[in-house]
């Protein structure tokens, strides 16, 4: 799963939850708060929600996984600019 605090152009922030199970289905115990959205990918969350929000003119702000981040998200991320929150998986020696 992957969580992004989003911002739009006018300023105001939202919270974007991923995961990478089918149709954005989502385990027993995770409770959506107010305002905050699923989205429903096809892949690593962390570039699902990269994807959304490019597609609908939010910036990433931070952004968390409950896994380090793959080498894969981390190239995803980098054009960004966003922070993130958890661990990262180290890069190979050619960036990938």
């Amino acid at each position: 799963m992957g969580v992004a605090v989003v911002e739009d152009k006018n300023g105001s922030r939202s919270v974007l939850v991923s995961t990478s199970e089918p149709r954005g289905y989502l385990r027993p115990g995770v409770i959506l708060q107010s305002g905050e959205k699923v989205i429903a990918g096809t892949g690593h969350a962390e570039a699902d929600i990269v994807k959304y929000a490019n597609s609908n003119g939010l910036k990433v702000i931070d952004i968390g996984a409950t896994r380090p981040v793959c080498a894969s998200c981390q190239n995803i991320l980098e054009p960004t600019g966003a922070h993130v929150s958890t661990p990262l998986n180290p890069l190979s020696s050619s960036g990938q």
